[in-house]
């Protein structure tokens, strides 16, 4: 049971903290590939989930799929060897079966990387390519996910609040809290707590090279030589600008009340204002 979840709400910095764990990882002295990251959603892999359940997902309905998740991912567990990062965007919820989406047998440990969501909006914007509005309604939606399709689970987000409750309170996995601002102040000190969270062994000049190989100057020059292919055909690249406050730049005052008013206790909490 060696299973890491790397969970956040989308835009979140889940990507750039799979990079780092790569290039921390990566034996050379150049960057990683950025399409041969760890962390990959293999969880959302229906084929793998028919393999490993024994029974085609395509004729079970919705409900079915739900409750019979939590068993695939205790199954992933048992079959992984070392330590195992797997990125998920899914809430932690509770499907309608007798325990949680991640059970405590489906891995041993969660990091939840946390962002304000005023920067999320911006950022999110981007890559779903829709005006800020439609992103600030998806964000406070209980019904929000991101689709799924014919090899792949759709995962449930519900709204910002209810996704950053649900992993920052729940007692099932012991779980590490990295908030996405941190990692830009400091990267090379907050990489490190997730470095020693993980179980990894801790190396400071490792940690360093892996920083200054996955920072955003770097990922963008990497995107413009070779496609991402996690990148969405309507964005116009993935790795952006990596900055914290964009959005009070870039949303309008109305805007900017609508997620405050949303959301107000989360972002107090974790220093958001």
């Amino acid at each position: 049971m060696s299973i890491v979840w790397l969970a956040s709400y989308p835009k979140s910095g889940n990507t750039w903290v799979r990079a780092l764990l790569t290039n921390y990882l990566h034996t050379e002295q150049s960057p990683a590939s950025i399409n041969a990251l760890l962390g990959n959603s293999i969880h959302l892999d229906r084929y793998l989930f028919d393999e490993t359940m024994g029974i085609a997902s395509a004729e079970m309905t919705d409900g079915e799929i739900a409750s019979a998740r939590p068993i695939f991912h205790e199954e992933l567990a048992k079959q992984s060897s070392g330590i195992t990062f797997i990125k998920t965007h899914d809430a932690f919820g509770y499907p309608p079966s007798d325990g949680p989406l991640f059970p405590a047998a489906s891995g041993y440990k969660a990091i939840y990387i946390i962002r304000n969501p005023l920067d999320i909006v911006p950022s999110f914007g981007h890559h779903q390519g829709q005006e800020p509005d439609a992103i600030i309604a998806f964000m406070t939606d209980t019904a929000s996910k991101l689709p799924g399709g014919s090899g792949q689970f759709g995962e449930h987000l519900g709204t910002w609040a209810d996704h950053v409750t649900g992993w920052t309170e729940q007692d099932v996995l012991e779980t590490l809290i990295v908030r996405y601002e941190d990692l830009i102040a400091d990267t090379v000190a907050t990489f490190e707590r997730i470095v020693r969270f993980s179980g990894l062994e801790v190396d400071i000049a490792r940690a360093q090279r892996a920083a200054h190989n996955a920072d955003f100057d770097t990922l963008r020059q990497n995107e413009q030589r070779e496609t991402f292919r996690e990148k969405r055909p309507s964005a116009q690249s993935f790795f952006r600008e990596g900055q914290a406050g964009t959005g009070r730049q870039k949303l309008t005052e109305a805007q900017i009340g609508r997620v405050v008013e949303k959301h107000r206790d989360l972002m107090f909490r974790f220093s958001y204002d």
